[in-house]
């Protein structure tokens, strides 16, 4: 997205906790750490949000992880897990 410095707009545009209000359906937060992209601030600051709306989610951290954290087995186990209690044999809305 380059440098928020120097190209906000693109950042403000994709700001997700402007539409953390609108969530409704369950959500899985996952979030490597160690990820230079998406800053842990970030995540924390959408998991404050979504709490203070007292909407309900899930969220797994990987300590040390990057951006590509979904190469850990771990990452999968907790999505997969998370699909089938949430999407699976459910009607679609």
């Amino acid at each position: 997205m380059g440098d928020p410095n120097k190209d906000g707009a693109a950042y403000t545009a994709s700001d997700a906790l402007t539409e953390a209000d609108r969530i409704s359906d369950p959500l899985l937060l996952l979030h490597g750490m160690s990820d230079d992209n998406v800053v842990f601030t970030n995540s924390t600051a959408f998991a404050a949000k979504m709490q203070a709306d007292n909407r309900p989610f899930e969220m797994m951290f990987y300590p040390g992880k990057t951006h590509a954290a979904v190469r850990d087995i771990h990452v999968w186990t907790t999505l997969l897990n998370f699909l089938d209690r949430e999407v699976k044999d459910k009607p679609a809305k």
